[in-house]
């Protein structure tokens, strides 16, 4: 009752200062939200404004964030993969039609971008709010790399070098934690955070640069920004106790390598012509091809049909069917300065062929791509099927 009270004061003092001002309120317009953890909200009194009875609301979106009176982000979550669902479907009709650099530069700006609004924020969310985000980033993943829409995560996301979003998520976080103790954000941020170790202790101990732990009550507490933020920063190895105060270009790199270690091949951006798509879906472990599908138990007969092999796999199909034996001599005569055919073995001919070589350069990798796409043009193996 005293909070009311108190509250309805307050709107009384807002709107005598609107009616100085000749500004008007729209009371019918306007709400009020309770938080609480309670399952069951006590009575509240009524609030005022302009003598209109405000409404009381369960959710409100404040700067682009929803948030709701349990505190919790289920309702945002809803909200933004309901937003980039959309974009998606436009997304997608182009998908074969644009290049892969372009389709991942369009789904970053206009789907990830929605997805990412204020990510350290939500991270905190439920496991099951949190796969929501992921499946969404999944279907942006297929659409953008055109794989099968059974390909593996792992698979997907080292195709098109892309991290999950709860692991971009986390180096935000640490990057945030980096910016605030090499003052380069605002003043209240270094102002909120607890001093290092070494500022409150006498000794050079290991730590000395690690940021003093926020103790905390609740699970909820423990999982919101700062908290977990200090303990993903105190948890680097050792490897980056310069480079936390170093550039932050340098410090991108390591964290990059010390937690993906993941590198794009020269071939997987490379478009040479319309089957492109099928040698990444080949590099995915996921194509048409009857062995891959019976792995995956989309069909029951994994062998080959055009010579009744036990199973049509990437081996089979590039280097062993006799069906496509012309198009095989014409493929190995056209890499044979790039790749020894005879001293190397199937593993490293297949593994250049799809993922080209470091070592080689641009023009070299694409030369690779555009006979193995030469390969599949003629063999006709996939016509019927893209």
């Amino acid at each position: 009752m005293n909070a009311s009270h108190k509250l309805n004061q307050d709107l009384k003092k807002i709107q005598e200062w609107a009616t100085k001002w000749l500004i008007t309120y729209n009371g019918s317009k306007s709400n009020y939200m309770r938080i609480s953890h309670k399952k069951v909200n006590n009575y509240f009194p009524p609030l005022y404004l302009n003598n209109v009875m405000l409404m009381e609301a369960t959710d409100t979106t404040y700067l682009g964030l929803t948030i709701n009176n349990k505190l919790s982000w289920k309702p945002h979550i809803s909200r933004i993969t309901k937003k980039a669902s959309t974009r998606l479907r436009v997304l997608e009709k182009y998908k074969y039609a644009i290049p892969r650099e372009s389709l991942t530069k369009t789904y970053n700006s206009m789907v990830r971008s929605v997805l990412e609004y204020g990510n350290i924020l939500i991270d905190d969310c439920t496991l099951a709010e949190a796969a929501q985000l992921e499946h969404i980033h999944r279907k942006g993943a297929l659409i953008c790399s055109r794989a099968n829409k059974r390909t593996e995560s792992t698979l997907l996301f080292k195709e098109l070098n892309w991290d999950t979003l709860k692991e971009r998520r986390k180096s935000t976080k640490i990057i945030l934690i980096y910016k605030i103790e090499n003052n380069t954000t605002p003043k209240y941020l270094k102002d909120s955070m607890p001093q290092n170790v070494a500022n409150r202790s006498n000794y050079h101990t290991r730590n000395h640069r690690n940021i003093n732990t926020i103790r905390t009550r609740t699970e909820r507490m423990k999982k919101s920004v700062i908290p977990s933020s200090i303990s993903l920063w105190n948890n680097l190895g050792s490897e980056f106790t310069e480079a936390k105060y170093g550039p932050i270009n340098k410090f991108k790199a390591l964290l990059r390598k010390q937690w993906y270690n993941r590198s794009q091949e020269k071939l997987h951006n490379y478009n040479v012509g319309l089957h492109s798509h099928i040698i990444a879906q080949m590099r995915m472990g996921l194509c048409s091809l009857k062995g891959q599908l019976a792995k995956y138990n989309i069909i029951s007969d994994g062998s080959c049909q055009l010579c009744k092999a036990r199973s049509e796999d990437i081996t089979h199909y590039l280097l062993n069917c006799p069906a496509h034996a012309n198009a095989r001599t014409v493929l190995m005569q056209s890499v044979s300065h790039l790749i020894d055919i005879r001293r190397s073995s199937k593993p490293v001919i297949l593994s250049k062929l799809l993922h080209g070589c470091s070592s080689y350069t641009s023009f070299e990798n694409i030369t690779i791509l555009t006979a193995l796409h030469t390969f599949i043009d003629e063999s006709r193996r996939f016509t019927a099927t893209h």
